[in-house]
């Protein structure tokens, strides 16, 4: 069974603590919220199935954005996804 999702407030709590005593705790918190942040929200079952890895420190989750003329600026990316039947065609 998953975990209550946090609220806003206690998740905002939960940073500003881990930042206080550690800011690299709150940086690796926030990657992993990253990380798994995607697949909480619209990930598959068989995607999903990480995510009780990661709560038990079982794995580290990651997110990974980059191309080759915009960099990691998500509102330059050029790439599209357009669905074909039950695939995504790439293009960009």
């Amino acid at each position: 069974a998953s975990p209550a999702p946090l609220d806003v407030r206690t998740l905002c709590i939960t940073r500003e603590t881990l930042a206080r005593h550690d800011g690299l705790a709150d940086f690796a918190f926030a990657m992993q919220g990253l990380g798994t942040g995607a697949i909480s929200l619209f990930g598959t079952p068989e995607q999903q199935r990480w995510l009780a890895k990661t709560r038990a420190g079982e794995a580290i989750s990651a997110f990974a954005l980059s191309e080759p003329r915009s960099g990691s600026d998500v509102a330059n990316m050029e790439m599209t996804a357009v669905r074909d039947g039950d695939d995504y065609l790439l293009s960009g």
